[in-house]
């Protein structure tokens, strides 16, 4: 397998994880000294900080994630992807809200030869205006 389709096939299984409400599967995908720099919550360094920021997400509402890569680049052991994302929110009023943005992802291939996220950074279009 291409190391782009192997990519493609963490982001799904991420993806998949996040939808099957499985914060411990999303972390899995992560090295264990992975950061997540994020617009919306506290930032994670480590596996399981990753975990609890994803149980975090979770617990939140989001709902039918889909990413859409802008850009990718692989370099032997380490890659990057721009990805544009989106996700669904219920507000109270029976309403959908969707939260759209941009999230650059740092990769590095693993000793066993599969990839990680390293690094996840997330920042959204729609900011707060507070």
């Amino acid at each position: 397998m291409s190391a782009e389709a192997e990519l493609e096939k963490l982001h799904q299984t991420w993806i998949n994880s996040f939808e099957q409400r499985d914060a411990k599967a999303c972390a899995a995908c992560y090295t264990v000294d992975a950061w997540v720099l994020s617009s919306y919550g506290d930032n994670a360094h480590g596996r399981d900080a990753v975990e609890i920021a994803m149980q975090g997400w979770i617990e939140g509402g989001a709902k039918n994630k889909k990413v859409t890569d802008l850009e990718l680049s692989i370099d032997n052991d380490l890659a990057y992807s721009i990805v544009a994302y989106s996700e669904d929110y219920d507000n109270d009023d029976g309403t959908v809200f969707t939260e759209t943005g941009k999230s650059v992802n740092v990769f590095k291939r693993q000793t066993d030869g599969s990839w990680k996220f390293h690094v996840n950074v997330l920042t959204s279009d729609n900011p707060s205006s507070e």
